[in-house]
């Protein structure tokens, strides 16, 4: 429980791959301010924070069209990285272009709070550094 005993009501986004694909396109985003602005940067960071802990499992399907997005645990992301050639357009909208990591990204997440046993009341998070 929460120090306060707050409440909160959370939304399901139901947005696993185009969630996922987001995290790593904003790894490739922070890249490219390193490789533009190589005198004024120095490290970025991306978090992730969730009590969807499906997040942090191999997708159910092996051929899921964003397996190569996939954010689960103990696994590293690097290359170019994209869609399914047999994803829909509806299901690629937004989520089109390959994403090009430069670096290599370890995907460990780690417990930020538990707030009961249910299936969402679990919080997990994931931070990735991008520079020095």
């Amino acid at each position: 429980m929460f120090p306060y005993d707050e409440t909160f009501i959370l939304k399901n986004h139901g947005a696993k791959d185009v969630n996922s694909y987001l995290y790593l396109k904003d790894i490739y985003r922070i890249e490219e301010i390193q490789k533009n602005e190589k005198k004024l940067f120095q490290e970025g960071y991306t978090i992730f924070i969730t009590n969807d802990l499906s997040y942090t499992k191999k997708p159910l399907k092996q051929d899921c069209y964003y397996w190569e997005f996939s954010l689960e645990d103990r696994t590293e992301k690097s290359r170019t990285l994209k869609c399914d050639s047999r994803a829909s357009d509806g299901t690629k909208k937004n989520c089109e272009k390959p994403i090009k990591l430069r670096g290599k990204y370890p995907i460990e997440w780690k417990l930020y709070h538990e707030i009961d046993k249910t299936n969402t009341g679990t919080f997990k998070y994931l931070v990735n550094k991008i520079g020095k």
